[in-house]
């Protein structure tokens, strides 16, 4: 896709006025390609899939890796030797249901799905001071083909 719009953005500047046109008319089409290869692979991927069952056999285990990302010190409070930040967790984690082959799917190796649709892990938050959070706050998740990685953030 990215090649494509190279190309796009090359032939717009070395071209006619009507090229143009054309060039714009064609970059919209490969703009819903691309959603209809999405929409594709969503149906492919969730035809036989339940966001219940886990991911794997109940004697193994599922390898779940978490990050923060800090997005802003909010504060620093010397004396009371404590930092308050705002920031959000980034879980990863294999599901091998949630895979495709790009060579069905015109090269498509990631798509965004919403965070329900699939099996997440159960993690809960034990300490929070300020008692603001909500880990039900729905997002998309970007879900990669190699090996059915889904991040969740």
């Amino acid at each position: 896709m990215i090649r494509r719009a190279r190309l796009l953005f090359f032939l717009l500047w070395s071209s006619k006025p009507s090229a143009v046109v054309e060039m714009l008319l064609l970059s919209v089409f490969l703009l819903v390609e691309s959603k209809n290869d999405e929409y594709a692979i969503f149906n492919y991927v969730f035809e036989n899939y339940n966001p219940e069952v886990r991911p794997s056999n109940t004697n193994e285990v599922i390898k779940v890796e978490i990050a923060l990302s800090m997005q802003q010190m909010i504060n620093l409070d010397e004396k009371r030797e404590t930092v308050t930040i705002s920031a959000f967790p980034e879980y990863t984690w294999v599901d091998r249901r949630l895979t495709w082959d790009p060579e069905k799917f015109n090269q498509q190796h990631t798509i965004n799905m919403p965070v329900e649709k699939i099996w997440q892990p159960t993690i809960v938050l034990y300490s929070n001071t300020d008692g603001i959070y909500d880990p039900t706050v729905p997002v998309m998740v970007p879900v990669k083909r190699n090996a059915g990685k889904s991040l969740l953030q």
